[in-house]
């Protein structure tokens, strides 16, 4: 039988993920650039417009019987994750602190059996992969890292942005920032799904790390943070507290060894 065989369902091995991940991002090419670009330079009166379309494709249709379960089913919101990264990383690289909440808080994913949740408890790195097995997914990242799914994206989305971040350190630091973003939106809308830890990312790695460094902004502006004011954990410092507690412990219990 093959793929295209009704009521098929492919095995979960390397080379089948990979050709379907792959298949996604060629698909998915003009989609991420409108959304480097337009996240990127996009003003208050666009914002609406990245949100919800990220919410659209987050949403895969479920109105026909579909044979995909686990790890096939979980890959249908890859396109999703793409978009996620492209539009927060070109945020956060041009510090559109009010693009990027959206982006990380506004939109809402229905999925079968667990009704709806906020778009990055179901739209994130570690819960997509979560169903590969530790060989599997060796061999599709290429790395024994546990952040591997973070550099294919990484190297995934570079092109999209050498217009706009020429140099590897200013996109390598765009798109660390954004995972740890991400980390502290996904602890602070799902605290009770975080349980001491956020997705995996690579913020966590090496001295001086982006979670020491925005630790040290946070604290240093104070209510005058910008991403605060943006309205990232709703402005509320509690929150952020609440939030930074948890990467921390996720950082202390799984990585920083």
């Amino acid at each position: 039988m093959s793929e295209r065989t009704p009521g098929y369902v492919p095995p979960a091995d390397a080379s089948r993920i990979v050709r379907r991940l792959k298949g996604y991002e060629v698909d998915c090419e003009v989609l991420v650039s409108l959304f480097v670009t337009g996240c990127y330079w996009a003003g208050k009166e666009h914002e609406d417009l990245w949100w919800k379309s990220l919410e659209r494709i987050a949403n895969p249709r479920t109105d026909f019987p579909s044979p995909f379960t686990g790890l096939w089913y979980e890959l249908r919101r890859y396109p999703a994750l793409l978009l996620l990264y492209a539009g927060g990383v070109a945020a956060t690289a041009h510090r559109q602190y009010s693009t990027l909440v959206k982006l990380l808080t506004s939109g809402v994913v229905s999925d079968i059996g667990i009704g709806d949740k906020g778009l990055l408890v179901l739209v994130n790195p570690t819960k997509m992969f979560s169903e590969i097995p530790d060989n599997t997914f060796r061999k599709i990242f290429d790395v024994r890292s546990i952040y591997g799914a973070s550099n294919r994206l990484a190297l995934t989305l570079r092109d999209p942005f050498r217009g706009l971040l020429a140099q590897d350190r200013d996109y390598n630091e765009a798109f660390d920032r954004f995972e740890y973003f991400l980390a502290l939106a996904y602890a602070d809308i799902a605290p009770e799904m975080a349980q001491g830890w956020t997705p995996i990312g690579r913020w966590h790695s090496g001295k001086g790390s982006v979670l020491e460094r925005v630790t040290k902004e946070a604290a240093d502006a104070g209510d005058d943070w910008a991403p605060l004011k943006a309205g990232l954990f709703g402005g509320a410092k509690e929150r952020y507290a609440r939030a930074l507690q948890i990467a921390q412990r996720s950082y202390n219990r799984y990585y920083a060894a």
